[in-house]
């Protein structure tokens, strides 16, 4: 369809886009405001400099990015029908949508983001808007002839050489193509028929053919992601269940006599029943999972306080690093490196060099980097439940490291193992959970299908790998919680997916996680249950005597002679675990228990070693004579000088270990005899400080992000409104607006902070085009237009040209008048883009 067809037959000359925004009411440019904040700051000083603010480059990129599949695919159809350059009807931009009621919605968000305008029977496209919209993605044709990609798979490999050759040359050359065989009447046996007839190319026009995306991906070997252009979560948001619940009720829905009124009554009892039981069952598996997450923690903060993390020269975590503290948590490496990073982000864990150094060969030479705890770790440590499981989420939140990399030659804190764009994907994969009304459970493709639709530009940048990753972490921070297949949005993830902040999470978390309890129930087969969270005190010294069986709300600990033994090199006594049963244990201590501790006591206990050099003592003469006897003992010096006491020039440390590793056990103790603990403190490493970027992702979507926005919006409209009632604005304002119109300059790079000013009042900012963004909106409409360019002489010469595309520096198209050859030039000749 031509321009023309479909524009207005009583149209009369189109408005300057500043004449529509000055005819904004207050309300409508708040609104315009809130969609696009970046033009707000600092407050416009007039209409028209907030009309050049909203047209350039990066400002108009932006506000594309952020919007649906359905308002782009209405951006499309309105480019397609040279929208940009003159008015058409409305009824012409929606009647390709599939759905027109709706797609009328999507076109009035476009026009109160400023990047559609005018009234119905004569709107407007900002002219940027084509050239923001990616080249190679077109939702309209995608929507008409959707593909399948199994489908797509079978049929590129049944092909002829000489149709994968066209193939091929189309994906190295932009997938748009000029030949003469995209005529109907073109012989059904050449490549590009046949092409286009297995539906592998779709035809433009007569001349012009292009390669669809799920052609491109295929031959790419990339999935691919489906576009659509209806909601897939149509109905289930929570503003559509706002929607239902404020209107009135439909004839379905209206109960007439008492009877249906009790029925109806009833179902919602049995309803509202059947909801809070999933909802408080999917916030106790949550909470449990969330608190299994604050668990391993800990003892990734413990594993790596005793023996910090050898990085390699490239500053990556060494393989069998990796390993280790993947057996020492039990788990996969995937979620050991999920606790890295969240860790890391977190400022609980970093790699740096040790804060001691007591160790090194050569104390004027600082220590090699380790991966070990942060001194925030101390703090951690003595948090409730509640503030480190906030504390997590928060830090998972923005985290970077990519478990999904790690694998051959890339190591864990290299570069490579770091995908910066890992917490944009949080938000835009998550969205969908927090948007749904109520209980409701999604599908991971039904999430992601509604991710897509809401965010296009942004989701088909997302790979496979990195939307499973954050599904994954989701749900072992107990923010989702399984329905089968699907996830519903459990415990904190409420409020965590809304871009709370650390203090509200808090909140949110003190209210999910049960009060702690103080005592445990040993039980006879060797096991003690914890019935509820224990503090962290307590269950740190349960744990020392006790290996963890089943994590979890109500944890189970298993008691045996290893656990037991750890303890007593520890420090503690049969009488220190006695005295923890006897404060903390419900009813009497089964007497297999007391046992266990005193038999592994009995044997352990008789060596009693302390500082001397060292020394070692012993009650039994014949098993303090066989213990210096071992060859251990030889290699640490140790040598008997009483029948019940031996000395070593060693230190005690070092003794105590040689000895264990042949199955000799002591325990040290101080000058008056008492057992101590001579473990060496936790390494602590102080992480390097941050160069302060600045971000150029948007923040998370929370409640108060929306009020600030509106806040800032309502301020700046008011300022304009003083400043035109007065006919003048504040110096300031006039100042920052000529010098960002400088800065900015015709070609409308940068940033939207204030343009306009005295320069850009009198003018009509709709002539002024960038010419890139001209030669993409031709393109887009197939239209011919007139190029200047510049030869090598240095004289510009005005020709009629068609573009095709515009990429990499480079521009092709045609010249109708010269035959079908494609010309392509480079972008730096063009002078100027006419429509005449």
């Amino acid at each position: 369809m031509n321009p023309s067809e479909s524009s207005p037959t009583s149209a009369t000359p189109a408005e300057r886009f500043g004449d529509w925004l000055a005819g904004l009411d207050d309300a409508a440019l708040t609104r315009l405001l809130e969609l696009r904040p970046d033009a707000a700051v600092p407050p416009p000083p007039n209409t028209q400099a907030l009309a050049t603010r909203l047209r350039i480059t990066g400002s108009v990129a932006r506000a594309v990015a952020e919007r649906t599949a359905l308002e782009l695919a209405v951006c499309e159809s309105a480019a397609a029908l040279g929208a940009a350059t003159a008015p058409v009807a409305a009824a012409a931009v929606l009647a390709p949508l599939p759905d027109a009621a709706v797609a009328a919605r999507a076109l009035e968000t476009l026009r109160s983001a400023g990047l559609m305008w005018g009234p119905d029977e004569a709107v407007r496209l900002l002219p940027e808007v084509p050239a923001a919209l990616p080249d190679g993605l077109s939702l309209l044709e995608e929507a008409h002839s959707p593909a399948d990609p199994q489908a797509v798979h079978e049929a590129l490999e049944t092909l002829p050489d000489s149709a994968r050759a066209v193939l091929d040359t189309l994906a190295r050359t932009g997938g748009v193509g000029l030949t003469r065989d995209a005529a109907p009447d073109a012989d059904p046996a050449r490549p590009v028929p046949r092409l286009l007839a297995a539906g592998l190319l779709s035809r433009v026009d007569a001349r012009t053919v292009r390669m669809p995306r799920v052609v491109r991906d295929a031959l790419r070997e990339r999935p691919h992601t489906a576009v659509p252009l209806t909601d897939p979560l149509a109905g289930l948001r929570a503003t559509d269940a706002a929607d239902d619940a404020s209107g009135t009720p439909g004839a379905d829905s209206a109960v007439d006599t008492p009877t249906d009124a009790a029925a109806h009554s009833a179902d919602t009892a049995a309803t509202t029943a059947s909801t809070t039981d999933h909802t408080d069952r999917a916030d106790r598996e949550a909470t449990g999972q969330g608190l299994e997450a604050v668990r391993l923690m800990d003892r990734l903060i413990e594993v790596l306080g005793a023996e910090p993390g050898e990085l390699i020269r490239s500053g990556g975590l060494a393989v069998r690093e990796l390993r280790r503290l993947c057996a020492a948590l039990d788990c996969e490496q995937d979620a050991l490196i999920r606790l890295a990073g969240t860790g890391v982000s977190a400022g609980l864990l970093a790699c740096a060099r040790p804060d001691r150094d007591d160790d090194a060969a050569d104390p004027a030479e600082p220590a090699a980097p380790v991966f070990a705890p942060t001194p925030l770790a101390e703090e951690w440590a003595e948090e409730g439940l509640a503030a480190r499981w906030a504390r997590l989420v928060t830090g998972w939140r923005g985290a970077t490291l990519a478990p999904w990399t790690v694998t051959g030659p890339v190591h864990l804190f290299e570069e490579a193992s770091h995908a910066p764009g890992l917490p944009a994907a949080r938000r835009l994969v998550l969205a969908p959970y927090a948007e749904v009304a109520g209980d409701t459970a999604l599908s991971p493709r039904t999430a992601w299908a509604a991710a897509v639709f809401d965010a296009p530009l942004a989701a088909l940048r997302v790979p496979d790998a990195a939307r499973d990753e954050v599904l994954a972490g989701a749900r072992f921070l107990g923010l989702l919680a399984r329905s089968g297949d699907d996830d519903r949005t459990a415990g904190l993830g409420r409020v965590a997916l809304t871009g709370a902040d650390a203090e509200e999470l808090t909140e949110a978390a003190t209210d999910l996680v049960p009060d702690t309890v103080e005592a445990v129930i040993v039980q006879a087969d060797m096991t003690v249950l914890a019935p509820g969270p224990l503090p962290a005190r307590l269950a740190n010294r349960l744990a020392r005597f006790a290996d963890l069986e089943s994590p979890g709300l109500a944890a189970v600990y298993r008691l045996s002679a290893d656990s037991i033994r750890r303890a007593l090199d520890a420090g503690d006594s049969a009488q220190d675990i006695a005295a923890f049963f006897t404060d903390h244990a419900l009813g009497e201590v089964p007497q297999g228990v007391r046992v266990l501790v005193e038999d592994v006591a009995r044997s352990h206990g008789h060596l009693r070693g302390g500082p001397a050099g060292c020394y070692l003592r012993c009650d039994d003469p014949d098993q303090l004579a066989a213990a210096a006897g071992t060859d251990a003992a030889r290699t640490a010096g140790l040598r008997l000088i009483a029948p019940t006491v031996a000395v070593s020039p060693r230190p005690l440390i070092e003794v105590i270990g040689a000895l264990q590793a042949t199955g000799v056990h002591a325990v040290a103790e101080d000058a008056v005899g008492r057992s101590v603990d001579i473990r060496p403190d936790p390494v602590r490493v102080t992480p390097p400080r941050k160069r302060r970027t600045r971000r150029r992702s948007p923040a998370p979507a929370s409640a108060g992000n929306n009020v600030d926005r509106t806040a800032r919006a309502e301020a700046a409209v008011a300022a304009l409104r003083r400043a035109e009632g007065t006919g003048t604005a504040s110096t300031s304002l006039d100042d920052a607006a000529r010098a960002d119109t400088a800065r900015t300059g015709a070609a409308g790079a940068g940033t939207a902070h204030g343009a306009g000013g005295a320069e850009g009042e009198g003018r009509d900012v709709g002539n002024r085009v960038d010419p890139v963004a001209a030669l993409k909106t031709a393109a887009r409409a197939g239209r011919t237009v007139t190029v200047g360019l510049v030869d090598k002489h240095g004289r510009a010469n005005p020709r009629r040209l068609r573009p095709l595309r515009v990429e990499g520096g480079q521009v092709y198209a045609v010249e109708p008048a010269a035959g079908d050859a494609v010309l392509r030039f480079a972008l730096h000749r063009v002078t100027g883009v006419d429509d005449a």
